[in-house]
């Protein structure tokens, strides 16, 4: 039977944002050529800094930046509302690492809360909106799926750069699938991702838990006593990744006695990272609703403090009140 004007109408319109949507998972297609990045804030741990309310710890800023784009805070402690408009304002979101709590009230756990729920939800309703979690953003992730620590187990992997240990099929993944051969043969071969946690999951708590369906381990390293740990993950359903090392660390942060590999190939493996998360950026609409909102929201409206003088992790960090 021939359709209907209306009918092939609808077709039509329909086949067109399949074609679209195919052509997007591809990176075929650019839904924005001005990539807004969301950083979520974290409780200060720093105790020279206790006035501050909130941080971001500069080298992730620099790190998405040297990616090709922008970066905006997020806040903890704010309301559903402020977290709604953010999120359909900038491009994807970046979890960045730290060492706090995730049972602080309004803290960095609960907007992450906030945050991964609407990431599920509007990649179910047919939007690309990337998420990636680094180092405590990767176990906040798995946190968040059980709300509970029982999902991380522990690792001696404080201070500590390592090889990845590929599992197989890693070019069918969506973190992997077009990486550079060379990227992959570095972070194989090299030890240059920095490992800096106590916490891990290991692929017995990720089946334990329920999640090994759900998550599609990547990788695995291996630590100072040999125990193996989840080091990169990607979701199934979304475009949600988390890496346990840290890539930003790499061509950004200078204490002497962090074992930090400083080479071009570990600088120029590490920037894969940002670039992924960039590049899937790319692939949604989202922006502010003026351009004078969105230049009040810039991280360029704030001034990176240097605080490493011999005796932090960090060189600079953004505080907030």
């Amino acid at each position: 039977m021939l359709m209907g004007v209306t009918e092939f109408a609808e077709w039509r319109s329909k086949m067109a944002l399949t074609l679209l949507v195919f052509l997007l998972s591809l990176g075929l297609v650019q839904a924005t050529k001005r990539p807004i990045i969301g950083i979520l804030t974290e409780e200060v741990y720093h105790e020279d800094y206790p006035d501050y309310s909130s941080m971001i710890v500069g080298s992730y800023v620099k790190a998405v930046e040297q990616s090709g784009a922008r970066v905006v805070p997020i806040f903890i402690n704010r309301t559903e509302d402020y977290y709604r408009d953010i999120l359909d304002s900038v491009n994807g979101v970046l979890f960045p690492g730290g060492g706090l709590s995730f049972l602080n009230v309004g803290g960095y756990a609960d907007a992450g809360r906030i945050i991964l729920n609407y990431t599920k939800q509007v990649n179910s309703a047919g939007e690309h909106f990337p998420l990636v979690g680094v180092c405590l953003g990767f176990e906040l992730l798995f946190y968040l799926e059980v709300e509970s620590y029982d999902i991380l187990g522990y690792c001696n992997a404080t201070n500590l750069s390592l090889p990845l240990i590929f599992k197989e099929n890693i070019r069918e993944s969506k973190l992997y699938r077009q990486a550079p051969r060379q990227v992959i043969e570095i972070l194989q071969n090299l030890p240059v991702t920095y490992n800096h946690h106590k916490r891990c999951v290991t692929e017995g708590l990720l089946k334990e838990f329920h999640l090994n369906k759900e998550w599609h381990v990547l990788s695995t390293s291996v630590d100072s006593d040999g125990k193996k740990f989840i080091s990169s993950v990607e979701s199934n359903t979304y475009p949600i990744v988390g890496i346990q090392f840290h890539p930003e660390k790499n061509a950004f942060e200078w204490n002497p006695t962090q074992d930090i590999a400083h080479t071009k190939k570990a600088i120029y493996s590490a920037r894969y990272f940002n670039d992924w998360l960039v590049n899937e950026a790319r692939k949604n609409d989202h922006s502010f609703n003026s351009s004078d909102t969105e230049s009040s929201a810039l991280i360029y409206n704030y001034n990176a403090t240097f605080i490493n003088k011999g005796k932090s992790y960090y060189e600079q960090i953004y505080f907030f009140y």
